[in-house]
């Protein structure tokens, strides 16, 4: 769908190895309002870590360097928080303004705000997730996090829904109905902002529901635009699938978008690979940070690829490490708590993750 005078939508699907690359070209927005002016102000601030993957870009490079080869080996614990969530936390935390926001998977499914020096807690989301959601999504119930921009944090809830927070309080300024979540279609990972859009997809291809992608007015939660990433009746090239396929096509877009501004364009993968791992943290101070399902967190010199310092955090990790810094001084943060249901359909990589380390979860903040 498209609202008249608001946003012009194009849309070309590309198949790369197997992986389906949904490209939004998004026109008609250069001259918008920016809703989004607090984003590139946040995402230009070398101290902190404003994007899920750092910038638009999802490389996951900070240019911190205070921690180095040589000294980070004395990394320490500064202060850990415990959400009260035990199954998989696959959150990766932002960090704008020396305030640190991240979510929870289940039981509760929160977002939590701290201070990023001190972990003291500012204010909690609590929003009521209807019990039933647990049997409808996969695989398995979490929350890779948050966006911010405009003065709000929006968060994709496992009930199919989209909400809008004030990010000094944590109050809520709109809820859109983005997908029903009994179709086994649940928001798992954050949105992407881009100018005054929110974009968000959701899960359920395993479930074998339609993906699309859909985008909200930041100020109003007013829907702007949708379009799906599987053809249907209205799409000349329908004639590849036969008879309702199309229908249960799949191809949901249920992780973390990113944007090139050069070509006013959104990148989305809906493929899902093996193995499961939160990624990587690289860092200008010469180092590869990465966790894996065995609990372990490593630091490698990123030159030689030698180990130079690592830590067990007593559960397996699905969330990406960040990096950010507060009066000078850096922090590394990492999320843990490996996922407890697997689908059966993953056989003998569902047996080797639930057997390599207990259920768990806690954010860790570390420093030198």
């Amino acid at each position: 769908m498209q609202e008249q005078g608001e946003t012009e939508l194009r849309i070309r699907n590309f198949y790369l190895g197997g992986t389906c690359l949904v490209v939004a070209l998004l026109t008609g927005l250069a001259s918008a309002a920016r809703a989004d002016d607090a984003l590139d102000k946040a995402a230009a601030d070398p101290n902190g870590w404003a994007m899920y993957g750092h910038g638009y870009d999802n490389t996951r490079y900070s240019p911190l360097k205070q921690i180095t080869p040589q000294n980070v080996g004395q990394m320490k614990l500064a202060h850990p928080f415990q959400p009260g969530s035990l199954r998989s936390n696959e959150s990766s935390p932002i960090v704008t303004g020396g305030t640190m926001y991240a979510s929870t998977s289940w039981e509760p499914e929160y977002v939590y705000t701290l201070d990023a020096a001190t972990g003291q807690r500012k204010w909690t989301y609590k929003p009521e997730i209807p019990d039933d959601v647990l049997q409808y999504a996969c695989c398995d119930v979490n929350s890779r996090g948050v966006s911010f921009a405009d003065g709000k944090i929006f968060v994709g809830r496992l009930d199919g829904k989209l909400a809008a927070l004030d990010a000094e309080t944590g109050k809520e300024f709109w809820v859109a109905d983005v997908v029903d979540y009994k179709q086994g279609s649940v928001i798992t990972s954050p949105p992407l902002v881009v100018k005054d859009l929110v974009i968000t997809g959701f899960g359920g291809g395993e479930y074998s529901a339609r993906g699309s992608l859909q985008a909200y007015n930041v100020k109003t939660g007013k829907q702007v635009w949708k379009t799906f990433t599987v053809p249907g009746p209205e799409d000349d090239n329908i004639d590849t699938w036969k008879g309702d396929s199309w229908n249960h096509g799949g191809g949901a877009p249920w992780l973390v978008g990113s944007y090139d501004p050069k070509t006013n364009t959104v990148f989305w993968g809906v493929k899902t690979n093996l193995p499961f791992n939160g990624g990587t943290l690289t860092t200008a101070g010469g180092l590869t940070f990465w966790d894996d399902l065995h609990g372990e967190f490593h630091a490698y010199d990123a030159k030689s690829y030698g180990e130079l310092w690592h830590t067990q955090l007593g559960s397996g990790t699905g969330a990406g490490p960040i990096s950010y810094s507060v009066n000078g001084k850096q922090y590394v943060a990492v999320v843990v708590g490996r996922t407890a249901a697997i689908p059966a359909f993953l056989g003998e990589v569902e047996k080797k993750m639930t057997a390599a380390t207990p259920q768990g979860g806690a954010l860790f903040v570390f420093t030198e």
